[in-house]
């Protein structure tokens, strides 16, 4: 680096100057003017320090011994009070408020529940706030009753129906978490003594690995001579119709391939008999709730299935059944959880697998959701129908092909088929008796398994539902046609989803086997007009369910599993819809809007750890967009699209914007209440609203036509048709009714209208052709699904613990093995690498004689700490020099004397805690202070920097007690634009927060001399450099809208600040508003440290960017946000509030290991975005100008040990998936930037 000719320095000490800082460093090393002033000040402070322990242990003046108080006596109401509000005070007028302390309690797990042996013998039947329903009949068996455990810190608690607690609590289990661990274990083996490489280099590893992958029953040996888990292959064969008019009309089989496939009942024993999983396992379900004050009412909190309305009330269903005969065996409800999806092994070519997932609902979501646990089981490998159908097909029907509607019919009977084999009599003979499991702890249970849901898309749910593909009632759980998808959120909308909801019942298999006797009886075509009235009405096939038929005597709705999926509903489907048809109507505007939609939604910064991601595509493009592109899309859409439709016509974008980010947000909560259900149905109806007011009143007014890509899209379709249709594709039933043939007719002519090829071989230019007209389409099976969450929740638990997403992150796993197979007989190799896998793991267990334990990334050294930040000095900065390089700059002015003024409070605070042990000393302390003339109060003659230095640090994390009772972390990188943080407001403008951008974190060793002081040793003081924000009408901020921020003018007394970091609350989410422009068009600034030449005018707050982040403003509604609740008490009387402060337990209650707030941690690289702004400590052109190269002459306390390394608050780099330099690294200047 080049020299700054420009450079000058004075030494404080004698007054010389110098033109070099590295002159002006080695100077002070021997400066003894320099060196005389400092033993002057140290002289001075060690004479006060001498006569106030004389005063104190020794005599007083009048010869009087001193009356000590008794240890841990109360100080005096005004001592320290009056000391601390006066140095806090600044001086002249003051407009900016301090902000208020934060409690953020440690996350910890529900109640301990009591032994039996200390159980009351008649507990409560009932909670004394908890409202019994009217008419409710007692419990038949007088041994059950409702027995509840106490409150833990957020006013958690179980309730329990039955005759005691249960013995076996995971929730009280608490799981470490290991960095590096399989390194770890490779480090313990290889340097284990007994370790010898010959032992392995003579070892015929590829035997065993072939050993360990097959599943042959005269093998013996094994961990699982039992065979548990084992891969079956079963041939499927399916019974095709020909109807009358073809050529072979009749029966026929046809072999359809091979089933690789588990036993469930085999699964599942597996499962719970591995101790691995057995300390994870809930066998009693219970009813969560939340009373955050003894003076409130509790409210259920809906989360886990084994929580959830379903679960416990099949519970109570076996256990009020008739047992076994001769059993006395404890009966416990094992809660089954499927999902299947299609998925493509390889980004080129067509290998395919349709996998079929098993999930356990007495394992917490948060298992299920980490690929690290395994509590993701396959248990089957679908088939499709092959290539070879349609010669088969053919040769029966006399030439032609199959048709669609014939083709769909048989693909359907080989699903069906395939879960008839999956669900083999040994899963029904334990679905009706149970299956008898020694547990680990002990204990030997019968076990129940019962089906809960079933997560697919909607495709594949037709299918499990035995209806048709948007027919008439599109809807799997319900009658509701089509023409009445509109009225969403209407109470007519929501009576009609219970009055018509779907049942297999009797009647509906009747009309079923009516249909398919004049199918396969009568040799009549599956989409014929007889079968056609039995089953079009209801949107129903012919189609034999194996759900229904293997499990409808247990009295099962194969309809109830259908749950929700809000990745394809609402991020793939709702959404999806609208974003696309948005891009339309900006085309038919002015082309030039997609560019600038593109350009904002580029500028947008990354937030969270699972949040927003920030994109270097164009959105408009729509290329390459997953649920994840998506869905950041959705959450920063609002300063998107703000300004780029004229008014009225924005107000209504931004309207439906706002209610449809605020219902994906509260739908996708993984913790809820009863409370935040009801604002979740509330927001439903305000969304449906908005959708049609921007319907008939904005989408009318444009004339939008297909994107250029979905004509292309629809020109492929259409030359595919043309194609099928030249080869003489037909219908197979030359009877085919009426209506079927208009449909045809209607879809012929509208080819021509699209500009269809007039000959047979003449083509189209793919860049020729009218565009056709398009509309906004919400008549919709996703749009009308948005109303079934809130009745899906209170009955299932969250989405989150039943998402598609959580069984889709295993189609990472099969296409990790996929790369080990040969490419050919897939399934097999598949089947083969699990068992290899499954028995590894079962081995290394055994040998262990311990669970495994889940590797996660570290996220920082201490998830309890507030935050995190280095402890190294290695980036030293000298304030002088500092202040005087940037002379002039607005953001530097006052900056020692506000950081002296920052610092004086918080170490009277910090003696003052150290001195708890010496109640004397520390009140004489207070005494003198109180005694001291007002220039000895002065924090500009009391507080001194060690040798004036402030030691700055690249990153910091800062750890939050999220919503739901987790832990989470934010990284705060002043290089990068992950740079705001929140803190509480303690005014009562109407808005909670104050907001702050950080511009740098340091540390200083602080010395302090004043009233009060104990000694002379130096303290590290943490601090935040920050520039604040200003909320534009804080008194409007509500759910209206979001919320908009502003930076006060640079010049003024309160733009620039310190913060404890201990105060922050965690990092937010800051968007420029795009629509309102920059501060300075010419980009001018007026201070180079901070660069505010890139200000916009307005800034929007995202609250939707992160759930956790949403629920901070619905105050009060956040289980974990304990500061949330104390703010809610007070509008009640004073003695409520004694009451309710008495209530709660210290803070400082902390559970170790706490996992963090998302399963899988995941923080991104900000895309080099570190030099766009500007870092204190640089000039104009980007050079460090400020580094204190004197920092080798600091004593052995001054710097660390570990000179060099990197700080212990970092994370490794490769562990977080960032690069340092990215992230502001060993290439970017360690001074903050924006």
């Amino acid at each position: 680096m080049e020299p700054n000719l420009s450079w000058n320095g004075v030494c404080p000490g004698c007054g010389r100057g110098f033109s070099s800082e590295p002159g002006l460093s080695n100077h002070q090393r021997s400066c003894t003017k320099g060196k005389k002033r400092l033993g002057n000040v140290l002289g001075k402070a060690q004479d006060f320090w001498r006569e106030k322990r004389r005063k104190v242990l020794d005599l007083a003046p009048d010869g009087s011994s001193i009356q000590q108080g008794p240890p841990g006596a109360p100080l005096p109401a005004t001592a320290g009070t009056s000391l601390l509000n006066e140095v806090t005070q600044r001086k002249g007028k003051r407009a900016r408020r301090q902000p208020k302390k934060v409690r953020d309690n440690q996350p910890e797990p529900l109640a301990a529940l009591p032994p039996p042996s200390h159980q009351p013998d008649n507990p409560a039947l009932s909670h004394p706030t908890l409202k019994q329903a009217p008419g409710a009949q007692p419990p038949p068996s007088s041994i059950r009753k409702l027995l509840r455990s106490t409150r833990n810190v957020f006013g958690l608690f179980r309730q329990y129906y039955a005759a005691h607690f249960p013995t076996h609590d995971p929730d009280e289990r608490s799981t470490s978490k290991p960095s590096q661990a399989s390194f770890r274990r490779l480090i313990d083996i290889v340097g284990s003594p007994s370790y010898k490489p010959e032992n392995v280099s003579d070892t015929d590893w590829r035997r065993i690995n072939k050993d360990l992958g097959r599943d042959n029953p005269e093998e013996e040996g094994w961990e699982d001579d039992d065979r548990a888990g084992a891969w079956v292959e079963t041939p499927i064969t399916i019974n095709v119709p020909f109807h009358k008019d073809t050529a072979n009309p009749g029966q026929a089989e046809f072999e359809a391939g091979t089933l690789f496939h588990r036993p469930l009942v085999s699964v599942i024993r597996e499962r719970i008999s591995n101790p691995a999983n057995h300390p994870h396992l809930h066998y009693e379900p219970y009813k969560l709730f939340w009373q955050p004050r003894p003076d409130v009412e509790a409210v259920r909190v809906h989360g886990e299935l084994y929580t959830s309305d379903a679960f416990i009330e099949a519970h109570r269903a076996l256990q009020d059944s008739p047992p076994e005969p001769a059993c006395d065996l404890p009966r416990v409800v094992v809660g089954v959880m499927f999902g299947s999806d299609g998925t493509q092994l390889t980004a080129f070519g067509d290998a395919q697998l349709a996998p079929v997932y098993l999930g356990i609902g007495n394992e917490s979501k948060d298992r299920r959701a980490m690929p690290s646990c395994h509590a993701i089981e396959h248990v089957a490998y679908f088939e499709k129908l092959p290539t070879t159908f349609k010669t088969f097909a053919a040769e029966h029907i006399g030439g032609k092909g199959p048709n669609q509607a014939f083709t769909a019919h048989c693909q359907r009977e080989l699903y069906h088929e395939q879960w008839s084999t999956i669900l083999d009599d040994e899963f029904i003979e334990a679905y009706r008796h149970g299956i008898v499991i020694d547990c680990c702890d002990g204990v030997r249970r019968r076990f129940y398994p019962r089906i809960f849901t079933y997560s697919a898309d909607y495709p594949e749910k037709v299918i499990l539902a035995s209806i048709r593909n948007l027919g008439r009632c599109p809807c799997p759980s319900c009658l509701i046609t089509k023409d009445r998808i509109d009225k969403l959120g209407s109470p007519q909308d929501m009576q009609e989803r219970q009055t018509l909801a779907r049942v297999d019942d009797a009647r509906r298999r009747s009309q079923i086997s009516s249909a398919r006797k004049i199918i396969y009886e009568k040799d009549y075509a599956v989409n014929s007009a007889a079968v056609e009235r039995i089953l079009k009405e209801e949107s129903l096939v012919p189609t034999d369910n194996a759900f229904s038929k293997k499990l409808s005597p247990f009295d099962f709705n194969v309809f109830d599993m259908l749950v929700v999926d809000l990745m394809h509903e609402i991020e793939l489907g709702v959404w999806k819809n609208l974003f696309i048809h948005l891009i339309r109507i900006l085309d038919a505007v002015d082309e030039g809007l997609k560019y600038e939609l593109d350009r904002r939604y580029r500028e947008i910064s990354a937030f969270g750890t699972n949040g927003v991601r920030r994109t270097t595509s164009n959105r408009s493009e729509l290329k390459k967009m997953t649920a994840n592109a998506y869905e950041d899309a959705l959450l920063c859409a609002i300063p998107a699209f703000d300004g780029l439709l004229p008014e009225p016509h924005n107000g209504r974008l931004l309207k439906l914007l706002f209610e449809l980010a605020h219902l994906h947000g509260l739908a996708k909560l993984e913790m809820h209440t009863d409370t935040t259900l009801d604002v979740l149905s509330e927001v439903t109806a305000k969304f449906a609203h908005a959708v049609k007011d921007f319907q008939d009143n904005t989408c009318s007014q444009f004339q939008t036509r297909e994107l250029e890509r979905e004509r292309k899209a629809r020109r492929k379709r259409e030359k595919k048709k043309e194609k099928e249709k030249g080869k003489g594709k037909g219908s197979e039933n030359e009877n085919e009714n009426d209506n079927e043939k208009e449909r045809e007719e209607d879809k012929e002519k509208g080819q021509e209208e699209a500009g269809a090829p007039d000959g047979p071989g003449e083509t189209e230019p793919e860049s020729k052709g009218p565009r056709k007209p398009k509309e906004w389409n919400t008549n919709t099976y996703k749009f009308h699904r948005l109303g079934d969450y809130v009745s899906t929740i209170r009955r299932m638990g969250v989405t989150g613990s039943y998402s598609t997403q959580r069984f889709e992150l295993e189609h990472k796993t099969s296409k990790m093995r996929y790369l080990r197979t040969s490419h050919r007989t897939i399934p097999l190799q598949l089947s083969q690498i699990e068992t290899r896998e499954r028995r590894i793991r079962r081995i290394r267990e055994s040998v262990n004689r311990r669970p495994s334990i889940p590797e996660q990334p570290d996220v920082a050294d201490d998830l309890q700490a507030r935050y995190s930040t280095g402890k190294t000095q290695n980036y030293p900065i000298h304030v002088p020099s500092f202040l005087l390089a940037r002379a002039g700059d607005p953001a530097v002015e006052d900056f020692s004397v506000k950081l002296q003024k920052h610092l004086h409070p918080r170490l009277l605070e910090a003696l003052k805690k150290e001195a708890d042990d010496r109640p004397g000393i520390w009140r004489t302390a207070l005494n003198d202070a109180e005694m001291a003339p007002p220039e000895a109060k002065d924090p500009s003659s009391l507080i001194y920097l060690k040798n004036e230095r402030i030691y700055h640090h690249k990153r910091t994390y800062f750890h939050f007690t999220t919503y739901d009772v987790k832990r989470g972390s934010d990284l705060i990188n002043p290089g990068t634009l992950r740079h705001n943080v929140m803190l509480l407001d303690d005014g009562d403008t109407g808005h909670h927060y104050m907001y702050a951008r950080v511009l740098g974190m340091y540390h200083a060793n602080v010395l302090y001399t004043g009233p009060g002081s104990l000694d002379f040793e130096t303290r590290r003081m943490d601090f935040l450099w920050v520039r604040w924000y200003e909320v534009v009408d804080p008194a409007s901020s509500g759910w209206d809208g979001l919320d908009f921020l502003s930076f006060p003018p640079i010049e003024g007394p309160d733009a620039f600040g310190f913060v404890d970091p201990n105060d922050v609350v965690r990092g937010c989410h800051i968007v420029p508003d795009f629509n309102t422009g920059k501060r300075h068009d010419d980009g001018a600034c007026l201070s180079g440290s901070v660069r505010d030449g890139d200000d916009y005018k307005r800034y929007y707050i995202c609250r939707f960017s992160e759930r956790d982040l949403l629920m901070r403003y619905h105050w009060g509604l956040g289980v974990g946000h304990l500061q949330a609740h104390e703010k809610v008490a007070i509008s009640r009387t004073a003695k409520e509030q004694a009451d309710s402060a008495a209530s709660v337990p210290t803070v400082g209650h902390v559970v170790g290991n706490v996992p963090p707030a998302q399963s899988e941690i995941d923080l991104r690289a900000d895309d080099a975005y570190d030099s766009d702004e500007p870092v204190l400590g640089m000039d104009d052109h980007g050079e460090v100008d400020l580094v204190d190269d004197s920092s080798g002459s600091d004593s052995d306390d001054d710097r660390d040990a570990d000179d060099g390394e990197q700080d212990e608050g970092d994370i490794g780099d490769a562990e977080m998936g960032e690069k340092w330099t990215e992230e502001g690294g060993e290439d970017d200047e360690y001074f903050p930037g924006a």
